[in-house]
């Protein structure tokens, strides 16, 4: 990885995690999940890491990085069925319904 250079950062929606496109192609994944952390390298091309930071982290071995990328929708009408707390905001739904 000495020499590459950092072509674009990403913040994978809803999701903490962010990952580094490097020169070559490959992807640098940051999963910032506490006790969970890692970082990923990726080859061009490839879902499955070639090396992992923590390697006693199983479940990290085949993390499609694409797979932590979620779109959600934040629409009304799907609001209206998640009463209480909004996933992954910790934010109680009168105080979102407040200030949005």
């Amino acid at each position: 990885m000495i020499g590459e250079k950092i072509i674009a950062c990403h913040v994978l929606n809803f999701e903490r995690a962010f990952y580094l496109r490097l020169s070559s192609g490959k992807i640098l994944l940051f999963k910032l999940h506490a006790n969970r952390s890692n970082v990923l390298l990726y080859e061009e091309g490839k879902t499955a890491p070639v090396k992992l930071f923590r390697n006693g982290i199983t479940e990290d071995r085949d993390l499609d990085w694409n797979s932590l990328n979620k779109a959600m929708i934040l629409a009304g009408k799907v609001l209206n069925l998640r009463r209480g707390m909004l996933p992954n905001f910790s934010l109680p739904w009168v105080q979102f319904r407040e200030t949005g």
